[in-house]
């Protein structure tokens, strides 16, 4: 079961975007912040990684980690200046939704993308059913972290996450979104308090998708086809809406899910 992602969380080589990564490549990350990631990728991964970070408090944080440490908005300021050569990966990790022009900006960095390079993003998805179910019950309140950042600026769906690259000739080359359920995501808000809207939601696209972590080609030849699970099946549903109940009952009763529950709903995720 994937987890949401936390600022000072363990980082692993095998999860989120870091699956796409190839040992020892030149990457450039937007939105470093104070460089978590920079630092994972320079000492697990052997990369040399050239940062563009807007705030100078952490981009100072940052700088020990990377290759070059620019600072700079990467909308407003004329950041191109100040790279040469071409990278490997450009990793946009939880960025565009910060954006007023996400696709002004993938413009931008694409000339400094190998031809054989990648863009790698995770985009927090509007559509999850926990925002759903907030909107169905009047409810749309920012957060401090999460899929209602007080900070985003632009709400991405899968659709229009693929309009904005597609407009930009990429197309999709991998993915290993993250998934979580209504019940534990920041919302806690359970399927068996709104068993209409449930019965409905539970089997649309990316029901349970928190974040779109995909890895983007401009090589037509490299894209992938778009995988099944992005809708839960028959069996998965009647499973997940039972666990989902379960939940409901512990957190009222203070319970612990049954072992032989708790395997046969987090197989398989």
């Amino acid at each position: 079961m994937a987890e949401i992602y936390k600022l000072g969380a363990a980082l692993n080589a095998n999860d989120d975007y870091f699956v796409f990564i190839t040992p020892n490549s030149q990457v450039l990350e937007i939105g470093s912040a104070s460089g978590y990631v920079t630092d994972f990728l320079t000492n697990n991964f052997g990369c040399q990684v050239t940062c563009i970070e807007k705030n100078p408090e952490m981009a100072e944080q940052g700088r020990g980690f990377a290759k070059k440490m620019i600072v700079a908005d990467i909308e407003e300021d004329n950041w191109e200046k100040e790279l040469s050569g071409e990278f490997d990966f450009i990793i946009f990790a939880d960025v565009l939704e910060h954006l007023r022009k996400p696709s002004e900006v993938l413009k931008r960095v694409t000339p400094f993308l190998k031809k054989d390079g990648f863009i790698l993003t995770s985009i927090p998805n509007i559509g999850h059913n926990a925002v759903l179910m907030n909107l169905r019950n009047g409810k749309f309140e920012y957060q401090e972290t999460g899929l209602l950042d007080n900070t985003h600026i632009h709400f991405f769906t899968r659709g229009s996450v693929m309009k904005c690259f597609y407009e930009n000739c990429f197309f999709l080359a991998g993915e290993n979104d993250k998934k979580i359920r209504p019940c534990h995501t920041e919302f806690k808000v359970f399927y068996a308090k709104n068993p209409l809207l449930a019965l409905s939601i539970i089997n649309k696209v990316d029901a349970h998708t928190y974040r779109f972590v995909q890895k983007w080609s401009r090589n037509k030849s490299d894209e992938i086809v778009p995988s099944r699970s992005y809708r839960l099946p028959l069996g998965r549903r009647i499973i997940e809406l039972i666990f989902d109940f379960l939940c409901l009952i512990k957190s009222k009763f203070n319970l612990k899910t049954p072992r032989i529950i708790s395997k046969l709903v987090f197989k398989g995720q």
